[in-house]
């Protein structure tokens, strides 16, 4: 129960992960993803950095910047709080089957 309540952990970790870094790519390489990808048609992999990327694709590119900037934080943040709310069930799961804490070493 112990691995499965941790691979289920490590799973949702790494999706909201990959959204994250996927707006910090956008941020840095904004000019590569763009031109490589988006001609490709393969841009659905990189998630949610690309959705960000074309709402401010109006604006000029300091703005652009700053906008992805900021939606880094507040959807790492986000991530953060959303991952802690998802596994309180987990772990509520496993101390009701096991009748002790959930603590990974």
């Amino acid at each position: 129960m112990n691995d499965v309540i941790y691979f289920i952990k490590v799973l949702v970790s790494m999706f909201l992960i990959i959204q994250w870094f996927s707006i910090l790519l956008f941020l840095f390489c904004e000019w590569f993803m763009v031109d490589y990808y988006l001609n490709r048609r393969e841009f659905f992999l990189w998630g949610l950095g690309f959705c960000l990327f074309l709402k401010y694709y109006n604006h000029n590119w300091l703005q652009r910047k700053y906008y992805l900037c900021v939606a880094t934080v507040i959807y790492g943040l986000l991530f953060l709080i959303f991952f802690q709310i998802a596994m309180l069930p987990l772990d509520l799961l496993y101390y009701i089957l096991m009748g002790e804490p959930h603590v990974f070493e």
